[in-house]
């Protein structure tokens, strides 16, 4: 038997809502250039006019200040700079407040579109150039009305501009049964290299994959090994670690297809995301993970998956 994104309950939302927002910059000919991106729209609160920022000295040069927004304060990222699209004399007339990974921040675009709705397996993984950039780091591009859209990874923005933001300063706890093994599945490069840091710490033996497509790949070539050798999958596989937004096919698309298939009985997951909220990982544990964590929260994930795969 084959896994596949259709073998999924039907129940199973397949679709990601992005917001759509532009940055302009001057093309070679020195007229406006359009550049298109997306981030999740659970991660977006709200979209204000750009009001006064009260700048201050930057540590990095994409920090462009501050502003009081109805009496919190919230730093503001120039995203057109960190991205290297930065024209002085244009007009950034939003500023998309995001929150995720428990920090919020404002970032500055030219203008926001609206909010669309895309199929999973209509996000394409992006080139290896646009993955691994320092500066230009995107997790997926659809094709919207003629134009290319590219998502923004937003954790690898903000730990390049602080890089304390991708961690928790927690103990990692060393594992019940060393050398036992844990899948990471997260489309993020930045993320699965410390992700799989933490484990190895820990006592694991890790696996990566960048997709749900990719870790299905992988499980049932683990699966068919042991099977072949007539031993357990956990001799293989203890647990697998999701992130919830991917191109593709999301963590709890995944997860739910991995738990509808007999032969990963046993098979832990547990989703790790910044979108995390207690009604969030209510709903994910209701289709199919068996916990979550939310980022940056990696000591408490690795406590997680030592808790669910000691058995």
């Amino acid at each position: 038997m084959q896994l596949s994104a259709q073998a999924a309950s039907p129940a199973v939302s397949a679709i990601l809502e992005v917001i759509e927002f532009e940055i302009t910059e001057k093309g070679h000919d020195g007229a406006p250039f359009s550049n298109f991106f997306c981030i999740n729209v659970n991660k977006v609160r709200e979209v204000i006019v750009t009001p006064a920022i009260a700048h201050s000295s930057r540590e990095h040069p994409a920090m462009e200040g501050v502003i009081d927004l109805r009496g919190d304060v919230i730093p503001v990222i120039n995203l057109p700079r960190w991205l290297g699209k930065w024209e002085p004399d244009y007009r950034y007339e939003r500023i998309i407040v995001a929150e995720f990974n428990m920090l919020r921040a404002g970032f500055m675009v030219s203008r926001v579109h609206r909010i669309h709705r895309i199929p999973y397996d209509q996000l394409s993984p992006p080139t290896a150039f646009l993955k691994h950039g320092k500066q230009f780091a995107i997790t997926g591009l659809y094709r919207n009305e003629g134009r290319i859209v590219m998502m923004l990874d937003l954790e690898k923005l903000l730990a390049d501009i602080d890089p304390d933001t991708v961690k928790d300063g927690g103990s990692i706890e060393a594992a019940p049964v060393p050398g036992r093994t844990v899948m990471v599945v997260d489309d993020s490069g930045l993320t699965r290299d410390i992700m799989e840091s933490a484990f190895k710490e820990s006592g694991y033996e890790v696996l990566t994959a960048s997709s749900g497509v990719d870790a299905i790949r992988d499980l049932e070539d683990l699966q068919r090994q042991a099977e072949s050798m007539k031993r357990p999958l956990g001799d293989f596989v203890n647990a697998v670690t999701v992130d919830v937004e991917m191109p593709m096919m999301d963590g709890i698309h995944l997860a739910r297809i991995l738990k509808a298939d007999g032969r990963f009985a046993g098979l832990k997951i547990i989703a790790y995301s910044s979108m995390a909220t207690p009604e969030r990982i209510a709903q994910w544990k209701a289709l199919g993970v068996d916990d979550a964590v939310g980022k940056p929260q990696l000591a408490q994930l690795v406590h997680k998956v030592n808790a669910l795969s000691s058995d």
